[in-house]
């Protein structure tokens, strides 16, 4: 027997195969499940493309085999020569992939690979075994002037992909769709044309430039249309498996549009050279999806502007924040289609409920899920588990009455009160402070400062007030010792009286008011305050000195030697005694009052490596840098391990709880450049972890090092001294929750002149703020700090007052101009 026939026979067995695995799932409750529409995917993608609401999130799968070669059976040169192997690989993956759909398109394509536009023109190229054929030539100048569009679309590499799609299309069932070869977009096909040069001629002869990206453009275009109609498709629709088995079919544009090579290039650059060509293909076809690889955040914030782009898919998703990124999706209408990486040790139901909380339950996603990407749980789950449970812990997210393409919510469960400010402050989700992921500074009760989200009730001045142990000790005998640490009873108790003694002396704070619900204070169970801010040096092995007036503390324990020898944070922390500790806390707060509430102070890198080294860590940055530099990389590592830990069973519980502030008190210790070398890369990680993140520096000038914290993209707080240049602090960070610090020896010593000066100025200068008063000691008199909160909040009215007048006066003036 020949080779052709036992291609064609095993071919036709993939066929019968895949016949016979249908037509058993047409007669499961399964199937017409689906085929009523109950779980049929289509509805659910169209309504993502439209940027409506949907009934759920289309979720897709893909099970990798040899990731780059479609099917087990033949290489990638035999598949490029024969439409045989070609079809039987990618029948291979549908076979694989078709039991898993769950009503999803099955999609397939004569895959040529990048070259297939060019080798239209005439360029050669190899083809491999184990890789995509790649060009082995570029036309030149007088080549490019030479081509003709229409000897394209008769070139031989034309002709063999009609005939491929026409050939496929004879053999396979309606379920299979063909959708059209690799056709790359118009300023990558002038990369692979032109060659390198382009980069030069983009300074040189940017009028050539033009000219070719506006022959690319018609090349894509005529090209596009032959291979529409081969495949018999409408040129305002199309289906599309973007290289995977499993794709989408998409009735509001009718092409797909790759420009890996415009991540390469300036701003100015893609606006000149690349969104104007790709605006023109997606303009002829009413609208499409793109894709890019790598990174490039202005490509990304022009093609979520650009008309008629119905989605976009990411190359390198894990380069991209998703939270951040996804806002950015929410508030331009844009579908976000293809794969969001899932966490080191996330399970199923922590990815799903991230995706549903950053995405209003999964509107405006198309999800491509790698079936194994859970493979290391026990028992791993299945596709079929995988598909339901997304359905399930997706709904808790959804909000039915989002209104058109353009809305923003912030994702919340419909059905758990989020009580993230332990005061109990209106909440009010519509505010931009919540959508964008600002900070707000809270000083839990005897608690060390720390973060929590904004609700929008922030308003231009807000008071953050907190007092030390020994004030509540001395006003109310309450024991800070060991149990106050480790008993979440005697400290939700000692926290009521606290709360009801705050109330009563300080009655214009809100979140100093009790708010009972069925008898219980339900943000008085809780973690903050916890173990100070020991908890991550307490890890490490740092023994605490409880006091019954004060924060816990401990004196150093490392030497280097210790430092060289620490194994990862992974090994130790299963078997940690104070992580055990904790986490017993929680499920008694779980079990005895439900959500388990709270924002624990994992501190900062540096300040934790200083608490467990000692003053010796800055000779160390000198003499063994590279020692310090991995000492830190661990204790970031344990810091995301440990809150990530502590907050995913938070949210368990019911508590929505998903950031992190690191505090970097003692970076005003280093200089700016060691900041930038030792500590930024590691703040800079972690800010893309979480949903909010922010940095506390302290009482201190933070100008110095101002440039450097800006490196870090999301940034949802920043606080300072009084002594640094508010100003510029504002121009620099304007969407970020800013605070600023006093301490309450600067409050006492000023005179109330200088006092409202000082308010006066920060209103001016720095608000939209918090104004932090922390660590308030029994020597100020009540009296000083209800005068102090009289006088912020009558500045901020004040102030806001002022601008409403303003604003009326200049609509006032803009009534009578029109009337005139």
């Amino acid at each position: 027997m020949n080779t052709a026939v036992m291609v064609h026979e095993s071919l036709r067995k993939l066929l019968d195969d895949f016949a016979e695995a249908s037509q058993e799932r047409q007669g499961s409750e399964q199937y017409e499940a689906e085929r009523q529409g109950r779980e049929h995917q289509l509805p659910a993608i169209h309504a993502a493309l439209e940027n409506t609401p949907a009934a759920a999130m289309p979720l897709l799968f893909w099970r990798p085999q040899n990731t780059g070669i479609p099917g087990n059976t033949y290489t990638l040169k035999e598949q490029f020569f024969d439409k045989a192997k070609m079809l039987h690989g990618q029948l291979e993956d549908v076979l694989v992939s078709a039991a898993e759909n769950f009503g999803a398109p099955l999609c397939i394509r004569p895959n040529f690979g990048t070259i297939f536009l060019p080798a239209a023109l005439g360029l050669e190229y190899a083809v491999f075994d184990d890789a995509y054929p790649w060009l082995t030539t570029h036309l030149t100048r007088t080549g490019i002037a030479s081509s003709a569009l229409d000897k394209a679309g008769e070139s031989p590499m034309m002709q063999r992909a009609v005939e491929y799609i026409s050939w496929f299309r004879e053999l396979l069932p309606p379920e299979i769709h063909v959708y059209m070869p690799d056709t790359q977009g118009p300023f990558d096909l002038a990369h692979l044309i032109y060659g390198d040069q382009l980069f030069l001629d983009m300074y040189d002869d940017p009028q050539f430039v033009h000219e070719l990206l506006q022959f690319c453009t018609e090349l894509y275009i005529s090209c596009t249309l032959t291979l529409k109609k081969a495949l018999g498709e409408p040129e305002g629709s199309c289906y599309h498996g973007h290289a995977l088995i499993q794709g989408i079919h998409m009735n509001n544009g009718g092409v797909r549009i790759s420009e890996d090579t415009a991540t390469l290039i300036s701003p100015e650059q893609i606006d000149e050279y690349v969104i104007p060509y790709d605006k023109q293909a997606l303009d002829r076809f009413g609208g499409g999806f793109l894709h890019y690889c790598g990174k490039n955040d202005h490509l990304l914030d022009a093609y979520l502007a650009l008309e008629g782009v119905r989605a976009i898919n990411f190359g390198n998703p894990e380069m991209h924040d998703f939270t951040r990124t996804m806002e950015k999706f929410r508030t331009s209408g844009v579908c976000c289609f293809g794969k969001w990486p899932v966490t080191p040790g996330e399970t199923p139901r922590e990815y799903f409920r991230r995706i549903g909380r950053v995405t209003d339950g999964g509107s405006g996603i198309i999800l491509h899920l790698d079936s194994t990407a859970f493979s290391g749980s026990i028992p791993a789950p299945t596709p079929r588990e995988l598909f339901e449970l997304s359905r399930t812990e997706l709904s808790e997210y959804r909000n039915e009455d989002r209104q058109g393409p353009r809305a923003m919510k912030t994702g919340k469960p419909k059905n758990s009160e989020n009580l993230e400010n332990s005061a109990g402050e209106n909440h009010a989700t519509e505010n931009p402070a919540v959508s964008s992921g600002q900070l707000r500074n809270h000083i839990p009760l005897a608690g060390p400062a720390t973060r929590e989200p904004c609700d929008g009730t922030e308003g231009r001045l807000r008071v953050s007030l907190g007092f030390t142990p020994r004030w509540y000790h001395d006003r109310l005998g309450i024991d800070f010792g060991e149990i106050w640490h480790t008993d979440p009873v005697y400290r939700y108790e000692s926290l009521v009286t606290m709360k009801e003694y705050l109330h009563a002396h300080f009655p214009s704070v809100p979140y100093f008011t009790p708010r009972y619900e069925n008898g219980i204070e339900p943000a008085c169970a809780t973690l903050s305050g916890v173990f100070g801010i020991l908890l991550i040096p307490m890890i490490y092995g740092a023994e605490p000195l409880y006091a019954s007036d004060a924060w816990p503390d401990a004196k150093p324990i490392l030497t280097l030697d210790d430092i060289r020898n620490l194994p990862p944070p992974s090994v130790t922390l299963d078997a940690n005694k104070t992580l055990l500790q904790l986490e017993e806390q929680m499920e008694i707060i779980s079990e005895k009052w439900g959500p388990v509430h709270g924002y624990l102070n994992y501190q900062g890198t540096i300040n934790i490596a200083a608490k467990l080294r000692g003053s010796e860590l800055f000779l160390d940055m000198l003499d063994e840098p590279e020692t310090v530099k991995n000492f830190f990389r661990h204790i970031a590592g344990t810091i995301e391990q440990v809150s990530k830990k502590v907050q995913r069973r938070q949210r368990e519980s019911g508590f929505s709880v998903d950031l992190l502030s690191m505090s970097n008190c003692t970076v005003s210790m280093i200089s700016p450049q060691q900041y930038e070398e030792f500590i930024l890369p590691l703040d800079m990680h972690l800010s893309t972890q979480y949903q909010r993140f922010g940095i506390h520096t302290c009482n201190w000038v933070a100008d110095p090092y101002l440039d450097s914290l800006r490196k870090i993209d999301k940034m949802g707080y920043l606080d300072t001294g009084i002594r640094s240049d508010l100003a510029r602090i504002k121009r620099m960070f304007p969407e970020t929750r800013r605070a600023l610090l006093l301490t309450p020896g600067e409050v006492e010593a000023m005179s109330e002149a200088e006092l409202a000066a000082a308010v006066k100025r920060i209103n001016l200068e720095y608000a939209p703020c918090d104004i932090v008063l922390a660590d308030v000691e029994t020597t100020m008199p009540d009296e000083r700090i209800n005068g102090f909160l009289a006088m912020v909040r009558e500045e901020g009215n004040l102030r806001e007052e002022g601008e409403r007048l303003s604003q009326d006066k200049e609509q006032t003036l803009q009534d009578k101009e029109r009337d005139l």
